[in-house]
């Protein structure tokens, strides 16, 4: 799942909000765009994955906390609509989840970007899957998936650096409506542009359509 590579410097730990890292965590507050829709948190979406095809993933999608999320998805009556695979994807889940996350904010990007090779952890006691356990004997799969998504964008850059190419990771920046700084990838502006482009067009020919039947209706009388 995770190639090491070699680790330099202390290692990073995080988990409470308030201190430092605690972006990495997926109850920082940080939309996502994902499966064409608005996530407020990398935690809504992982957790939705989790009822694919049901109304819990709506439901889930909708609330307005990470930690609502957290909990909708361990209530006896939702947890039942657990999906037969999740245990072979939830990896796989949580990878493109922190990879969309890291990708679509910059400043996230540059944060991760910049913790170089030191190994990331999440430290706490309340979790020895995701987490270190608290003593370090947890497998710590967020802190080793958050290394593989800090090596992929490294090595992105690297390339397109190296070859001359524009960075893939460029962003629009604008203020969300809660007057947060967000950003959009190029991939999904050039889309969204597009897709405007396309609706006024269609408009002009309607009206043009309209202007040319008027005339005619005209010559008629």
């Amino acid at each position: 799942m995770f190639n090491k590579v070699a680790l330099d410097g202390n290692p990073i730990r995080f988990y409470e909000r308030g201190q430092p890292y605690f972006e990495f965590t997926n109850f920082a507050e940080y939309p996502i765009q994902l499966d064409g829709k608005t996530w407020p948190t990398s935690e809504h979406y992982f957790q939705a994955q989790k009822f694919v095809g049901t109304p819990y993933e709506e439901q889930v999608r909708n609330l307005p906390r990470a930690r609502d999320a957290f909990d909708l998805s361990r209530r006896p009556e939702v947890s039942q609509w657990l999906r037969s695979d999740w245990e072979k994807v939830k990896l796989d889940v949580m990878y493109q989840t922190l990879l969309a996350k890291f990708s679509q904010h910059s400043n996230l990007r540059d944060m991760l970007v910049k913790t170089g090779k030191r190994q990331l952890i999440e430290h706490t006691s309340r979790d020895n899957y995701w987490g270190d356990g608290g003593d370090g004997r947890g497998q710590n799969h967020l802190g080793q998936l958050l290394m593989k998504v800090r090596s992929e964008l490294c090595n992105s850059s690297s390339l397109h650096e190296d070859k001359g190419w524009p960075n893939r990771h460029v962003y629009l920046h604008a203020y969300g409506g809660d007057g947060k700084n967000v950003t959009w990838p190029l991939e999904a502006c050039i889309v969204l542009a597009t897709n405007v482009l396309v609706f006024w067009v269609n408009c002009c020919m309607y009206i043009i359509k309209l202007l040319t039947k008027y005339e005619t209706d005209d010559v008629e009388l």
